[in-house]
């Protein structure tokens, strides 16, 4: 086999072509290279030029993975088309000859390259018609744009105007890029305008020409077009395929060449490299036609094409070839090098400004604190992070491992395990790595590319296992209508481990809930199924619709039914799930602005979701049989609903809620009691409307006042507590009375209502005044009842202390361990405020001083510096890298050590504990002494590791000895007699790169 790279291929010249500079169509044609795919794909693709496709159309679709070459057909095809007529020199073969069956026609074009659509002569009317309509389409944001109005005919006169014997050709090159920020709804106009165009072909020598990749018209993978749309495509346009080793084949082909004793020479190092890293799957025809480069190098700078203006692949790999000629064979050019080269250009990118950030902000928090014998590895693998996250390809151990060939030089044995445990260190030190995966071997590490990509990237994955048809999507979109209306009776759980709650229990009651909906009504009384009301979970697009004749079956006054889910909507609503669901993501809040924005966007989509389903698209289904589509709010107030959706379960509704909020005003005007607390009779006033104002007032505020939770706490006390009891029938007596009220307001009468309020109150309406005290009690502990709850779980779930004081409060707080429903009472609140009092900044102090001392950087990092800058460890790596080692006692120590940085808290843990009695990083003060034990843990394998090591160099002293004997005029003394005292049974010796050198060539021979 060759030793050199240069023994191993011929490097020709090329240049690549500026598409920038005026004339590029010339230059292009007369510098093409072409391989056998790519002229017979050039060959397909040019006949459109001279008549239709068997289908009677003009239209073609160059459909191929990313970076397959697509661009450089188009451009091909743009300059053929320009040239066609006039004469061609120095062009290939080939091009010669497709050039000379093109004829005399004239070709004007409109070309799409980016973002900016160009008009090869704007003078021409009919052919700025054509651009700007084309532009507008592709500028609109919406699924409607400025000219979707316009029709086949109408583009058809505006060609028709083109001088007889004259063309359009339209290339689209991109189409992924064009509809990036599009979804299968908004990308139905740009399909439509696809279409249209192609209608056009039809009838007029209009030849489209549209590159996508394969992804894009894999409706389940690219998620931007429907299979709908997908179809509409492949029925319009003529499909051209090309490979995805097209580029690499054309390399291969005429810049790096190699004759039938070099490709032998290639192949020979593929085997020896994956003797190496047995997981290392090359391809031995793509090896051979990218040779010296790693493949993993096209598969990324293919991807980066986008991010550098001008850059040519087959340019760059004659560049990289020239730079490592004169290395070893089997010392490819791998993605760590490449970033070398290309990182100029790429901190240059504006787009990237933010991964570069993370990146560096990585190397300065990381390298400093790796041992020295694995920062070049270290700083290896933190490159290839960078470029496989640039460039959008997963980044697993193994592929990392891979492209940057990181292979024991001495020991032939693989270093995937090594990796992993550096790159477990990587993640313990840089929080700008994400992780994601459990299973390390299938673990993606990557940067950001934008803010908050972080939490995005963790979401989309959490959303991505989710099942399309889990239940708890149904009730996210159900309890996004809570922020819609304030009065909706399903909403998002504040707190627990539900994802939703029931919410204005004074005002609906949940009946059921089952696979089909939710049952529900007003919960004034129970009054029979004549009110109930389901509210159905959405079917999904393609499943039959609902069966009309089973629903009216039912025993209910009303059916809601809403639209059906589309692929689109039901990933709206696994986001929604997963970060509204706080068993999932880690139980994630909103802490910074870029998370809460990321809350509302997903919140807010949840909410559009909720009114074009069951708001514009739903429908009622009537007990008596009748179909109607749901009457829209007139206006989006809140507490709408209830006023809203009343119809439906009650035969007669309010018309509006006055304005007016003032209790007093409404219990001194509507004579229900006198400010001067004296009994009075009843009259009604002779502003009737002020009146019923007032009263409507009265009722709006206390149903405002969601005291359900209040019942619920007081519910559980047991019966002889009679107090609560009583205030427990005073609040529903209150509800009662609100009924009552809303009863006046709707029949516009009080004279019956208040008699029988009069009867609620056994015709004493002082007493009255004497509840509505109650219920001020009431609603002052339903203020206070959250905080104190949470004071009183403080002190129950604090640690105990070293502190006589603390303690003296923790056993004699008579509240500790009771039930939640005696902090109704004042006094007992104020001993929980005053023991909370006294005790949290004491408490305080105590778990502050022990999680300083076993979570601080300042604590934590010294200990690993002086751990991995040990002689231990400097004696364990290089051991490792012998012939005979073990690498098992190296990973786990560095694990170890990644374990203790992982131990590093940064949380504001004064601040927590002002609410919480631990930080949360979840130290406990038992915990105080992990940091010694996790030292001595690492120091044990490192001196375990040394002594094995030992043991096996020992079980071949003799050899070693004879074999130094006949190298003693080679060997420096001193080395020789590290060795002696290395396999003796001496104190271990300092060992350097020299002696572990010397020591694998002893033992190979």
């Amino acid at each position: 086999m060759a030793q050199k790279i240069r023994d191993c291929l011929n490097v020709a010249e090329f240049a690549p072509v500026d598409f920038t500079s005026p004339g590029w169509e010339r230059e292009l044609l007369q510098r093409a290279l072409l391989t056998y795919e790519f002229g017979d794909v050039l060959q397909r693709l040019s006949e459109r030029l001279l008549a239709p496709a068997p289908a009677g159309h003009r239209a073609s679709l160059l459909v191929g993975p990313p970076a397959s070459g697509k661009s450089f057909l188009l451009r091909l095809v743009h300059a053929l088309a320009q040239s066609a007529g006039r004469p061609l020199e120095q062009a290939a073969r080939r091009l010669q000859d497709l050039h000379a069956q093109l004829g005399s026609r004239r070709w004007h074009i409109v070309s799409i390259y980016g973002e900016q659509v160009s008009t090869s002569d704007v003078t021409l009317a009919p052919l700025d018609y054509l651009g700007r309509f084309i532009g507008y389409t592709l500028a609109s944001p919406g699924s409607a744009a400025a000219g979707s109005n316009l029709t086949a005919a109408d583009l058809l006169t505006a060609c028709h105007a083109l001088p007889e014997g004259e063309g359009v050709v339209v290339l689209m090159d991109g189409l992924d890029d064009l509809l990036r920020n599009r979804t299968p709804r908004t990308a139905g106009v740009v399909v439509e305008m696809l279409e249209l165009l192609s209608q056009v072909s039809r009838q007029f020598p209009l030849c489209v020409y549209v590159s996508a990749t394969d992804i894009l018209l894999d409706s389940a993978r690219g998620h931007r077009l429907s299979p709908a749309q997908v179809a509409t495509l492949l029925a319009s346009y003529t499909v051209e395929y090309i490979g995805e080793n097209a580029i690499p084949a054309l390399i291969g082909a005429h810049l790096l060449t190699k004759n039938a004793r070099q490709r032998h020479a290639v192949t020979q190092v593929r085997e020896q490299l994956q003797r190496k890293l047995p997981e290392l799957r090359f391809d031995e025809q793509r090896l051979i036609n990218l040779y010296p480069l790693h493949p993993m190098a096209w598969d990324i700078g293919s991807r980066l094409r986008r991010y550098l203006g001008g850059f040519s692949f087959p340019a760059f790999a004659l560049k990289a070839a020239e730079r490592i000629r004169n290395r070893p064979a089997e010392s490819l050019f791998t993605v760590d090098e490449m970033f070398d080269v290309l990182e100029p250009l790429l901190r240059a990118a504006p787009p990237l400004a933010h991964a570069f950030e993370n990146y560096d902000q990585a190397v300065e928090a990381v390298l400093p604190r790796i041992s020295q014998g694995q920062r070049l590895h270290t700083r290896m693998l933190l490159k290839a992070i960078l470029m496989h996250s640039l460039s959008g390809i997963p980044a697993t151990v193994r592929d990392l491992t891979n492209g940057i060939l990181f292979y024991d030089l001495y020991g032939q044995k693989p270093t995937y395990k090594l990796s992993a445990a550096l790159l477990q260190q990587i993640r313990a030190l840089a929080r700008s790595v994400i992780m994601t995966g459990d299973d390390p071997e299938t673990r993606e590490y990557r940067f950001p590319l934008q803010p908050g990509e972080a939490l995005t990237n963790l979401l989309d994955a959490q959303a991505a296992g989710l099942s399309d048809h889990d239940p708890r999507l149904n009730l996210a979109l159900l309890a996004s209508a809570s922020q819609l209306f304030d009065d909706f009776p399903i909403g998002f759980a504040e707190g627990g481990d539900k994802l939703w709650g029931l919410r204005c229990t004074h005002l609906w009651h949940i009946i059921r809930q089952d696979v089909l909906g939710v049952v529900w009504e007003p919960a004034q009384a129970h009054r029979g199924s004549d009110h109930q009301m389901r509210v159905h979970f959405p079917r999904r697009v393609g499943l039959a619709d609902f069966d009309l004749e089973a629903i009216r079956a039912e025993d209910l006054g009303a059916h809601w039914l809403p639209g059906a889910l589309d692929t689109e909507d039901v990933w709206a609503l696994k986001r929604l799930v997963c970060l509204s669901d706080p068993t999932l993501l880690g139980g994630v809040t909103p802490a910074d602005e870029l998370t809460q924005r990321l809350f509302e966007e997903v919140r807010q989509a949840g909410i559009a979701l909720f009114r074009r389903k069951y708001l514009t698209e739903g429908r009622f289904v009537f007990r008596s049989g009748t179909v109607s589509d749901v009457p829209l709010p007139a206006r989006p107030e809140p507490w709408q609903m209830w006023e809203w959706l009343l119809p439906l379960t009650s035969p007669v509704s309010p018309e509006g809620m006055p304005e007016a909020m003032s209790l007093d005003a409404a219990l001194w005007i509507g004579h229900l009691v006198a400010p001067t607390r004296q009994r009075v009779e009843m009259c009604i006033p002779d502003d009737l409307d002020r009146a019923l104002a007032e009263l409507g007032a009265y009722y709006h505020t206390w149903r405002q006042r969601d005291l359900s939770r209040v019942v619920e706490t007081l519910s559980q006390a047991p019966e002889e507590v009679m107090d609560i009891w009583e205030v427990i029938q005073v609040i529903r007596r209150f509800d009662r009375v609100a009924s009552h009220v809303r009863h006046a307001l709707m029949h516009k009468s009080i004279t019956e209502e208040m008699e029988e309020v009069s009867l609620l109150f056994d015709s004493d309406l002082d007493a009255l005044w004497r509840d509505r005290a109650t219920m001020e009690a009431v609603y002052s502990y339903s203020q206070a009842q959250a905080s104190c709850e949470a004071k009183l779980r403080y002190l129950n779930e604090s640690f105990p202390t070293n502190n006589p004081v603390a303690e003296r409060i923790r056993s004699t707080f008579k509240l500790r361990g009771a039930p939640p429903w005696q902090l109704f009472y004042p006094n007992n609140r104020k001993q929980v405020d005053l023991a909370f009092g006294a005790f949290q900044p004491v408490y305080a102090e105590f778990y502050v001083l022990l999680h300083a001392g076993a979570t601080q950087s300042n604590v934590i990092e010294p200990l690993c510096t002086h751990l991995v800058s040990s002689p231990e460890w400097r004696n364990l790596e290089m051991l490792t890298q012998l012939s005979i080692s073990r690498q098992d006692f190296l990973v786990d120590a560095i694990n170890e050590i990644s374990n203790l940085y992982q131990m590093v808290c940064t949380e504001p843990v004064e601040e927590i504990l002002l609410t919480q009695p631990r930080c949360r990083c979840g130290f406990a003060p038992e915990e105080a002494g992990r940091l010694k034990l996790a030292e001595e843990r690492a120091l044990s394998l490192v001196r375990r590791g040394l002594e094995i090591h030992r043991d096996i160099l020992r079980g071949q002293r003799d050899v070693i000895r004879d074999r130094l004997k006949r190298r003693r005029q080679q060997v420096p003394p001193e080395i020789i007699h590290t060795i002696a005292a290395l396999v003796g049974n001496d104190e271990m010796p300092l060992l350097d790169d020299g002696t572990i050198a010397v020591l694998n060539e002893v033992l190979a021979e």
